[in-house]
């Protein structure tokens, strides 16, 4: 680290963007926790003003646990999922305004899980297989192809890489092509499509849905952009690359 600790936690506040870098174990998360408690005691910047995204619910407790004995009141910390997910639920009218697709005008949305949404991935690659001879020339079965289009939906949408483009993309990776290969991905295309635009249709999201409509539909829209900013002032994360 170029910068000492102190250096860090004492960083004022007005445009400073720190990446902090470590190996497991290396202090990081304490030194974030330090920031924010510096920021609250010594800047005068209230609790939930700061909005710090973590990994997981565990690690949610663990920070409010270790806050709370130096820092008294509300601590906005959650997980990104979380934190987009409620994103959606409160602001639904203006993703219904934006999203023409969305036909179930329901008042709130319906968030499937994983296990959920690859049952439904699953239903949608069984009827193809057995209809349209989709995947035809693939020896995987159903359940591990559904793990691999859930899977590379989800990275498609946290790369901010439209679904459309997922297969075109997979296969110009290969190292070797032909038309069986292309085929597969174009069938995997297929499979994407129709699913997304039965989930859209009646208004119920998997994650990587979420993600979409949060970047495509609420981060373009300028009221919900006002609020946020009026909401939040400032953002902590800490384990980046998992969240």
């Amino acid at each position: 680290m170029a910068a000492s600790i102190s250096d860090v936690v004492e960083l004022p506040v007005e445009n400073s963007r720190v990446v902090l870098k470590g190996c497991t174990g290396s202090g990081k998360t304490s030194l974030l926790i330090k920031r924010y408690e510096y920021m609250v005691k010594h800047l005068g910047i209230a609790g939930d003003r700061i909005l710090v995204l973590l990994m997981n619910k565990d690690r949610c407790i663990d920070w409010e646990r270790k806050i709370s004995t130096v820092c008294a009141g509300f601590v906005s910390n959650t997980t990104f999922k979380e934190f987009v997910q409620e994103e959606i639920n409160t602001y639904y009218p203006i993703i219904l305004k934006n999203n023409p697709d969305i036909k179930c005008k329901r008042l709130k949305p319906l968030f499937l899980s994983q296990q959920i949404s690859q049952f439904l991935l699953n239903k949608a690659v069984e009827a193809r297989r057995k209809k349209r001879g989709v995947f035809a020339s693939v020896a995987a079965d159903t359940p591990s192809i559904v793990s691999c289009l859930s899977n590379n939906l989800l990275k498609a949408a946290a790369s901010g890489i439209p679904y459309k483009e997922i297969g075109n993309r997979l296969y110009s990776s290969l190292a070797q092509k032909d038309e069986t290969k292309k085929q597969i991905f174009a069938d995997a295309d297929e499979v994407i499509d129709a699913y997304r635009k039965k989930c859209l249709e009646f208004g119920m999201f998997d994650f990587a849905m979420c993600l979409e409509l949060y970047v495509g539909c609420l981060l373009i829209d300028g009221q919900y952009v006002r609020r946020l900013h009026e909401r939040i002032e400032h953002l902590i994360v800490d384990d980046l690359e998992e969240s």
